[in-house]
């Protein structure tokens, strides 16, 4: 019991301000679709959901209005939007390098909504504040590589381990250590047993969510470092297999989409990108069909010859296929903006439940002045509340990853929990 407190004391004490850091700079990314959307002024209104396979039968018109609206240009690589029906052209100025680019991030894109037929260069997004744009912008840099500092990812990857051990061992003392108090009983003995009856009940509401994103940030990290490790990999297998490119190739990007569909029809085709000089091949991203459009798929790279359609498929190591799971708990299952202000509420427990944390560590164990609270014996199991207040919000978070009914089951488990937390409070 001693030794789990000092690993409780001591991981929390290190990763607490960059657990806090996550925490708070996920809170405006939450709402990212809102204020870059309120932020952005001429970017026109996409369509609604469209499945990927008809999105992909515009890919011949959609070129050919990206070759016509910017001469200059040379296409890169196409990839589907399922979730507003566009497609996106990534492209550089032709005979350039470009940036480096995955999908549908970095470099410059240019959107084609395959119903409408307007095209959209992103790199001409308009700001009613250039200060709200960078904010966001260092928000994510905060939070996703610590601004960008060097080895920034690699201290919020232990971070997050270290923030895994202290909830773990939280949650271990809960138990003996609530045995007898009610949740939600603030002792005003001491200012320390105040704080520390603050910070057990908030943790318990906290715990679940916490628990998640570190998690799955962990999660998110190893894709990170293994997808781009795959990518390296297979593409030195293909040019291997393939060569360097000699001369324009015979095989159109449509006709390659089409070798690939043909071949793979069981797959949802996710992008699409042309021959480089080093490589005279079409590199075409094979994943499974998502429970939802927003989800994130898993992209195994099938190499199409330029020359004669010729395939070569380079498997994903077979631990990558977990990592979706990470990315989709983490990112895509608060699509409803209800759902959102619960993780907005969630994100405020688990700062309050770190603060808390500090202060339970720095106060000093004198009396409190005022009316002390008389104790309230417990009269439900704790192991009974652990079990509610960390599986409900464990439901709520994981059934929104399928959307539809499961964002309707969220909904309802999320309200068990505010309902059972109620009803425990302060009275056990």
């Amino acid at each position: 019991m001693k030794t789990i407190y000092t690993l409780h004391k001591w991981t929390s004490i290190v990763c607490a301000i960059f657990l806090l850091l996550l925490i708070l700079t996920g809170l405006p990314l939450l709402f990212r679709g809102e204020i870059n959307g309120w932020n952005t002024t001429n970017q026109p209104t996409a369509s609604g959901p469209m499945a990927v396979e008809d999105i992909w039968k515009s890919l011949g018109e959609g070129e050919a209005a990206v070759r016509a609206a910017y001469p200059g240009k040379e296409i890169v690589s196409v990839s589907a939007d399922g979730e507003d029906g566009t497609l996106y052209f990534l492209v550089q100025d032709a005979g350039s390098r470009g940036k480096r680019a995955h999908m549908r991030m970095g470099g410059e894109q240019i959107m084609y909504d395959v119903r409408e037929g307007w095209l959209f260069d992103r790199a001409e997004r308009a700001y009613r504040s250039e200060g709200v744009r960078d904010f966001m912008h260092t928000m994510h840099l905060l939070h996703v590589q610590l601004g960008g500092t060097p080895h920034g990812r690699d201290i919020l990857v232990i971070a997050c381990i270290l923030s895994l051990l202290s909830l773990v061992t939280g949650l271990y003392l809960y138990g003996p250590m609530m045995r007898r108090l009610a949740l939600g009983v603030l002792r005003r003995d001491t200012r320390r047993l105040y704080w520390s009856d603050w910070h057990k009940s908030l943790s318990l509401l906290a715990a679940t969510w916490t628990l998640v994103l570190v998690v799955s940030g962990i999660g998110i990290d190893t894709y990170s470092r293994g997808a781009a490790a795959y990518r390296t990999a297979a593409q030195a297998e293909a040019v291997e297999a393939f060569g360097a490119s000699s001369a324009s190739p015979q095989l159109t990007m449509e006709q390659a989409l089409a070798r690939a569909q043909e071949s793979y029809p069981e797959k949802e085709i996710l992008s699409i990108a042309g021959p480089t000089k080093d490589l005279a091949a079409y590199k075409v991203e094979l994943g499974d069909t998502p429970a939802k459009p927003s989800n994130f798929s898993l992209g195994e790279a099938l190499y199409v010859g330029a020359a004669d359609g010729a395939l070569r498929l380079v498997p994903a190591p077979a631990w990558l296929a977990i990592t979706p799971f990470f990315i989709n708990i983490h990112i895509h299952n608060h699509d409803l903006f209800l759902e959102r202000i619960l993780w907005a509420a969630l994100i405020l427990l688990a700062a309050a439940m770190v603060v808390t944390g500090a202060l339970l560590y720095v106060a000093k164990p004198r009396p409190m002045a005022g009316v002390r609270t008389p104790p309230v014996a417990r009269s439900f199991p704790v192991q009974g509340e652990l079990a509610l207040l960390l599986l409900l919000p464990m439901v709520a978070l994981l059934l929104p990853i399928y959307g539809g009914w499961g964002d309707a089951g969220g909904l309802i488990a999320f309200a068990a929990m505010l309902f059972a937390g109620l009803r425990l409070w302060r009275r056990g």
